[in-house]
C-alpha cells in the first residue's frame, strides 16, 4: 500500500477529502500497487501474488513457524489462502465481530489456526481499553457506550446487566481466563496486558520521543514478588498449567499440518 507522501506529512492530509488530496499530489492518491482489489480478475492476481511470496517465506523459515499479521484492511481472500497454507493470522478477540448485530464472536468461535491475542504493540493496552468503554458509557453518548459493554460481557461471560465500573482484578482475571480458554492455536500477551498496566509502546502515525520510549519499572522478578502484582503472575502461571498452555518448542510443520 502505497502514499504519495512522506510519513511527516500525514497531518496535512488528515483532514481532506480525496479532490482536496489530489490538489496537493498531482492528482495521486494512496493506493496499492501494483493492482487494487477492486475488480475480481486484480483480486485473483493479487492472491496468486502473495501466494508465491508466502510460500517463499515459508520456505525461507525453515523449521521456524510463520505467523501472518492479518490486521488492519483484510481482503476476503486472505485468511482462506492462510488456511490453505497453514500459516496461522492473528485473532484480535474485540475486532472479531459478527456483522449483522456488532456483537463479538464468541471465544469458541474464534479460528484453531490463529494466535489469539488482546493487542500488539499499536494497540491500547487491556485496562486503558476497558477505561475508555466506561467513559463512552458513562458520556453524552452513553446508551451507546452502554450496549458495548454489555457485548463485552457476553464475550467474556460476565454480568452484562451488572457490568464492572472499573478495570477491576477480577475483571482482569477474566479477560486472561477467557483469551487461554480459546481454541487458538498459540495465545500471546503483551507484557502490559499481564501486568494490567496502561504503559503503549507505539501510536500508529505519529513520530516523536514518546513511541518505543516505555520501559518496565522493575525486573520480571521483582514483579512477581511484589505486592501489587504478584497475584497476577501467579494467578497466570496458573492458569497456563490449567489450560495446557505451558510453553514448549514447536516442531517443524506444526502450524502448517493444523486444521
Amino acid at each position: 500500500y502505497s502514499f504519495p507522501w512522506i510519513p511527516e506529512r500525514n497531518w496535512e492530509f488528515t483532514d481532506l477529502d480525496e479532490d482536496e488530496a489530489k490538489e496537493r499530489t498531482g492528482g495521486r492518491l494512496p493506493k496499492f500497487l501494483p493492482r487494487s482489489d477492486e475488480t475480481p480478475e486484480d483480486a485473483e492476481l493479487n492472491e496468486k501474488d502473495g501466494e508465491k511470496i508466502l510460500q517463499m517465506v515459508l520456505d525461507a523459515a525453515g523449521a521456524a513457524g510463520v505467523v501472518a499479521e492479518d490486521l488492519g484492511m483484510v481482503p476476503p481472500y486472505v485468511r482462506p489462502l492462510l488456511k490453505k497454507l497453514g500459516i496461522p493470522g492473528f485473532a484480535i478477540p474485540i475486532f472479531e465481530r459478527n456483522e449483522e448485530d456488532r456483537s463479538f464472536k464468541q471465544p469458541d468461535e474464534l479460528a484453531p489456526l490463529s494466535l489469539a491475542t488482546y493487542g500488539t504493540h499499536d494497540h491500547d493496552p487491556l485496562k486503558t481499553y476497558y477505561e475508555n468503554l466506561v467513559e463512552w458509557w458513562h458520556g453524552p453518548d452513553g446508551h451507546e457506550g452502554w450496549r458495548e459493554v454489555q457485548r463485552l460481557m457476553r464475550f467474556l461471560g460476565g454480568d452484562e446487566n451488572n457490568p464492572p465500573a472499573s478495570f477491576s482484578r477480577d475483571l482482569h482475571f477474566l479477560f486472561l481466563e477467557v483469551l487461554l480458554n480459546t481454541p487458538c492455536w498459540l495465545t500471546l500477551l503483551m507484557i502490559t496486558d499481564l501486568l494490567g498496566t496502561s504503559q503503549r509502546f507505539n501510536e500508529p502515525g505519529i513520530a516523536g520521543e514518546y513511541n518505543w520510549s516505555q520501559r518496565l519499572e522493575r525486573t520480571l522478578d521483582e514483579y512477581e514478588k511484589s505486592s501489587d502484582f504478584g497475584d497476577v503472575i501467579s494467578y497466570f502461571a496458573k492458569l497456563i498449567e490449567k489450560t495446557g498452555r505451558q510453553p514448549s518448542k514447536m516442531p517443524a510443520g506444526t502450524a502448517r499440518q493444523t486444521k
